[in-house]
């Protein structure tokens, strides 16, 4: 099979298994009733810690539907494309075993099928990202952060210097879970932990970092906090750990400013998923 056969194979399976659809993917769809009732629960963890009013219930409830028939409208159309797919897919499985390349009207309408599937997935994107915009302007700038920091959890955990923030770490709390766990491997296990820390950390900055020498020091600043955090004692780690964990954030490593994008994610997730209209309506109804 020469390369562009495998190139043509390669993309086929990837439509097939959804990757143009990552952002329906990404909305956790699944009818089971596991997976639904787990959805609920995350969800209705961030709710219970914005402390949403009523009226602010009442305007994203539309939003939500909304969201909800668009999401019921994608899953109908990505089930079709699947179904078309593996025509598609047989068709090129049963070509190949006699032949080592493919005819023109097959790739004509492979890249019939790709531009289809992508402006499918693009236009349900830009009307996912139409009602998040909406939603955002319904809450407060408290609550906002709330939804940026949110990571999805059955039993949350809440902060005892801050117990509205509901979830498992995230941001500066990531940050500072990081170097306890630093603080308490042996040596050995730490010295390799660290190695590939700070590696996968050097890729990331060469996205968004150019300057090599800014890179590696943002690097270093990362060693040595992982470094200082071990030395210090317990008492002392648990004064500083929020200063540190500061010098090491995204933020003062050069990287992009993330938290919009996870605001965007969250809302999406967990306040414009297929269940949380019904959430919502339920909590309006009790709400005084």
């Amino acid at each position: 099979m020469n390369q562009r056969i495998k190139i043509i194979t390669l993309c086929i399976l990837l439509l097939l298994t959804g990757w143009l659809f990552y952002p329906l993917q990404a909305q956790k769809m699944q009818t089971d009733e596991t997976q639904q009732v787990m959805t609920e629960i995350r969800t209705l963890n961030l709710l219970n810690s914005l402390h949403l009013t009523k009226t602010q219930m009442q305007a994203l409830l539309p939003l939500a539907q909304e969201a909800k028939k668009e999401q019921q409208k994608m899953k109908l159309e990505y089930d079709k494309i699947q179904n078309q797919d593996m025509a598609l897919l047989k068709k090129i499985r049963d070509h190949l075993k006699d032949n080592t390349d493919l005819p023109q009207d097959l790739q004509k309408q492979f890249q019939q099928k790709k531009s289809s599937v992508e402006d499918t997935a693009q236009g349900y994107k830009d009307k996912m990202k139409s009602l998040t915009d909406k939603s955002k302007k319904i809450f407060n700038e408290n609550q906002l952060v709330l939804i940026g920091e949110y990571q999805a959890c059955i039993v949350p955990k809440k902060s005892v210097t801050n117990p509205e923030r509901s979830g498992q770490a995230g941001g500066q709390g990531m940050i500072e879970n990081m170097l306890e766990k630093a603080r308490k491997m042996p040596q050995e296990k730490y010295t390799a932990q660290k190695s590939k820390i700070l590696s996968q950390l050097d890729q990331r900055l060469k996205k968004s970092v150019k300057d090599e020498a800014k890179r590696k020091e943002a690097v270093n600043k990362v060693s040595n906090a992982m470094d200082e955090a071990r030395k210090l004692s317990d008492e002392e780690f648990q004064l500083k750990k929020s200063e540190i964990a500061k010098t090491i954030s995204p933020e003062a490593l050069g990287l992009p400013d993330m938290s919009q994008m996870k605001t965007d994610r969250n809302i999406q997730a967990f306040i414009l998923n297929p269940f949380a209209a019904d959430l919502l309506q339920y909590k309006i109804s009790k709400a005084k």
